[in-house]
């Protein structure tokens, strides 16, 4: 009976140890040119769509992609991701401030998207373009400055929006859960995450965690399920210059436990039931 027990007991055990992550992008700069063609997960093309074109640079030397802040959306493509229930896609920034930090409301925003057949593939596409519209996906605006009063947001944005990708008008803060400014230093490296998880069929919670600074919020009304772009904003005057040394995307995922395993499971447990009534009415 213990053994019967045991075994299925670790059939339990094996559905909810199944995670399985997935690097989807892990882009160090060690490429020759941020301008290349997409080799996921090691590297991506990074476009930006402001002018000039120098305001983003890579250091092939120090291996950082600089980005001088001039209000214009940065793009990066990876390879599609659809979000099963109970599966995650995460993306990660490692950077740092350089220069003055000066408190500007929103002076970082970042989002996952699914550009919509879309998606850009070269620099000088502008602040503001028809094709962003059909841009949909969830961001975060975070003050780069130290000390400031400023929250931070988590948003949504959805499809046939503004043609400003980052513009209040085009992105829907989800909710009413705000959290503080995450207090940035200059010269100081920090790694910002933002997570999307599908609940549910309907359901996306995001999170976004900084510099202890962490919250959530929930979105339950025409959720984003699919994935392709990975996008940056830097507002004029936040910041110097932010230089990324590493910019990942991971999925995580919880498999379905397979069906043999559940059939499996369940007729031991159906055993194990006859084999404890057998045992108590012999006593």
């Amino acid at each position: 009976m213990k053994r019967l027990l045991l075994s299925v007991l670790g059939i339990a055990a094996s559905f909810g140890a199944a995670h399985a992550t997935t690097v989807v992008l892990d882009d160090t700069f060690t490429e020759a040119s941020r301008t290349g063609t997409i080799n996921a997960p090691t590297s991506t093309p990074w476009w930006n769509s402001g002018s000039p074109a120098s305001q983003l640079t890579l250091n092939t030397a120090a291996h950082i992609l600089d980005y001088l802040p001039n209000s214009s959306p940065l793009f990066g493509s990876i390879p599609i991701q659809t979000l099963a229930v109970n599966s995650s896609l995460t993306l990660s920034l490692t950077f740092t401030v350089i220069g003055n930090t000066t408190a500007t409301a929103s002076g970082l925003r970042l989002g996952l998207f699914n550009a919509g057949g879309n998606p850009v593939g070269a620099d000088g596409t502008g602040q503001t373009n028809a094709m962003y519209q059909t841009y949909a996906g969830y961001g975060a605006f975070v003050d780069l400055g130290a000390a400031s009063s400023n929250t931070s947001q988590i948003v949504e944005r959805i499809s046939n929006a503004s043609p400003a990708l980052f513009t209040s008008g085009a992105s829907v803060q989800l909710g009413t859960t705000t959290g503080a400014a995450p207090d940035l230093s200059a010269g100081t490296p920090y790694t910002l995450t933002l997570q999307i998880t599908r609940d549910t069929a309907t359901k996306n919670t995001v999170t976004l965690s900084v510099n202890g600074v962490t919250f959530s919020d929930d979105d339950s009304v025409g959720i984003t399920t699919s994935f392709d772009t990975v996008a940056l904003f830097g507002s004029v005057g936040s910041a110097s210059k932010i230089s990324f040394s590493e910019i990942q995307v991971s999925y995580d995922a919880v498999p379905e436990p397979p069906a043999a395993a559940l059939v499996g499971a369940a007729a031991l447990l159906l055993l194990a039931a006859t084999r404890l009534r057998s045992a108590r009415a012999r006593a």
